[in-house]
């Protein structure tokens, strides 16, 4: 895959990053084989770990996931016909998506029907939890209508960090725009946020 591909810019888009995130991640994984860790590479990209795994899992789900980069332990499954939602599960959904019990369960069943009636190859996944987690971020499903505080302070961390990655890219224009909108009110930045990753 070249840096012009038309592939990558729809990876991108399913994975919501760059298209730059895409390929370089794509790059290391060929290189790197079932040496790569997605923790170390985040850090070194400057990246979230759930970016780096929304790339992946984006990969995976197109058949563009190195076989290198899947340890030789490891094998694959189908969904289990009797599995449940675990507390971590409806956890994570809660914090990523703020969704109540209801939406979780009903979310969760859309989830398993959906991988229950996948044939052949498709079906099988190395990791549920983080096909699980690739679903929630890529549902349709609205975020839930109130947002905790701490989610709040995440959101501002996250602002930061990207006017941060801005700077260091010299897009010093970008940079003092999101650093200003970060000074004269957070609350209506927060709720764009929250809008866009919906």
């Amino acid at each position: 895959m070249t840096p012009f591909d038309p592939m990558l810019a729809l990876l991108a888009k399913e994975a919501h990053v760059r298209p730059p995130h895409v390929f370089h991640c794509l790059a290391a994984l060929r290189q790197m084989g079932a040496k790569f860790r997605p923790a170390v590479y985040a850090e070194f990209a400057g990246l979230e770990l759930r970016h780096v795994e929304r790339i992946m899992a984006t990969l995976e789900a197109h058949d563009m996931l190195p076989k290198r980069a899947i340890k030789e332990t490891q094998r694959g499954s189908r969904i289990a016909d009797d599995l449940t939602l675990s507390a971590d599960w409806k956890l994570f959904a809660e914090r990523e998506r703020n969704w109540d019990s209801d939406a979780i369960s009903a979310e969760f069943s859309l989830f398993h029907d959906y991988w229950r009636s996948q044939a052949g190859q498709r079906g099988v996944k190395v990791d549920w939890f983080a096909t699980w987690r690739n679903w929630v971020r890529n549902s349709r499903r609205p975020n839930g209508l109130h947002t905790p505080v701490r989610e709040n302070f995440d959101a501002r961390e996250s602002l930061q960090r990207t006017a941060a990655l801005y700077e260091r890219m010299g897009r010093a224009d970008e940079a003092r725009e999101i650093r200003a909108r970060l000074n004269s009110n957070i609350i209506p930045l927060i709720r764009e946020a929250h809008r866009g990753a919906a």
